[in-house]
């Protein structure tokens, strides 16, 4: 982040919070798609869960929409998910799904609305599959948008409950971790230090954005 000459010390500390609650939020909407969308509660350790968490990062701030869209975009994949009960979506098709939720959602909740041409730019699908990807969602939903505020309440309370169980399985590998003797070599797996640094992701509060 470019820091300019009059800024004070105070402003980009407060610059960089910002920076890393943003990054939060945005590598905790990749992990909610990853478990909704093809049921796996360990998301960094399969899916090309970096790659997919850049990805988000991109479309979110590219796009700049709201908290509210980007939840109400994750209600959406929850509701295909169940409504056609797809069993083993195709790897890398997390991609499509979270663009076109997020493209809905915007519609649906905001006033600035976002061009299907823009968001071709931003996620590199074209407009053409951007517009069959619409109505493929629209259809499995059954043009179903709406979402009541009790049901986004509940909703939020969903996301806490995968927020807790994803921390209690990052404090089962830290223990393991820790309880191992240290004359043993470090852990082979590549994704353990991923696991240390993702703890940072549950300090994210969903509950500011219902009003």
């Amino acid at each position: 982040m470019h820091l300019p000459g009059r800024l004070s010390p105070q402003r980009y500390s407060c610059a960089r919070k910002a920076d890393q609650a943003t990054a939060q939020f945005t590598d905790f909407a990749a992990d909610i798609t990853t478990f909704l969308w093809h049921s796996d509660i360990y998301p960094l350790s399969s899916w090309n869960g970096n790659q997919f968490r850049n990805y988000c990062r991109h479309i979110i701030h590219s796009t700049r929409v709201s908290a509210s869209v980007v939840i109400l975009a994750l209600k959406y994949i929850s509701r295909l998910k169940h409504q056609r009960n797809y069993h083993q979506p195709r790897p890398g098709s997390e991609y499509h799904i979270f663009t076109i939720a997020l493209l809905l959602a915007n519609k649906f909740l905001e006033d600035q609305i976002l061009t299907t041409q823009y968001w071709s730019k931003q996620s590199n699908i074209s407009t053409a599959q951007l517009k069959l990807l619409e109505i493929e969602m629209l259809k499995g939903t059954d043009y179903s948008l709406y979402v009541s505020q009790g049901e986004y309440l509940h909703w939020l309370k969903q996301l806490e409950y995968y927020i807790n169980l994803r921390h209690a399985y990052l404090q089962q590998c830290e223990s393991r971790v820790l309880q191992a003797p240290q004359s043993e070599p470090e852990s082979e797996n590549p994704y353990a230090p991923q696991l240390q640094t993702s703890k940072s992701l549950y300090t994210v509060d969903i509950y500011p954005i219902i009003g």
